[in-house]
């Protein structure tokens, strides 16, 4: 009942308008809200700005390529907290079909991001269908170790059953 309702609320939320969140089989998800084609911006995957060293847990940070800065997307290593962005619910699979870019702030003011990370379409994603991403396509080795590798048998394979899942906007 928690997790409808914060859906709920955060499908209200303006920012949500290509995504709403929703129930899926790993809790909350990102889900599209109309029929999305490859390469069309979903989102920004936002939250304080940290030094890496900040990081000490959490679920829901990022680092930025290229630089020792991390985005806490859940405010959960931050002295302060900025509500979440709908990236942020975008479940993690190994064959995804969305994908975050780091893209550059054209004419930044002087106290704002020189680059956003923005969550991708990197296929046609179907309305209803749930958004999802490889959160461990950009770590150092470049192997996906969490699905299961033919390195290591004992973890779980994924399943694509949750491609065809689909949920319906709230009105």
């Amino acid at each position: 009942a928690l997790a409808l309702a914060l859906a709920l609320m955060l499908t209200l939320t303006p920012t949500l308008n290509r995504c709403f969140v929703a129930p899926s089989d790993f809790g909350v998800g990102l889900w599209a809200r109309d029929s999305v084609h490859a390469g069309q911006a979903l989102g920004e995957y936002s939250g304080p700005r940290l030094p890496l060293q900040m990081h000490t847990r959490g679920e829901y940070v990022l680092q930025i390529p290229g630089t020792e800065v991390v985005i806490d997307g859940a405010s959960e290593n931050s002295p302060f907290e900025l509500p979440r962005c709908c990236a942020t619910y975008a479940n993690h699979s190994a064959r995804p079909n969305a994908r975050l870019e780091l893209w550059p702030v054209l004419r930044p003011a002087s106290c704002e991001a020189r680059q956003h990370m923005v969550l991708v379409a990197s296929e046609p994603i179907a309305l209803g269908a749930e958004i999802r991403i490889n959160y461990e396509s950009g770590n150092e080795r470049g192997t996906n170790t969490y699905w299961g590798t033919p390195n290591n048998p004992d973890q779980p394979h994924e399943s694509d059953a949750w491609r065809a899942a689909r949920r319906h906007p709230p009105p």
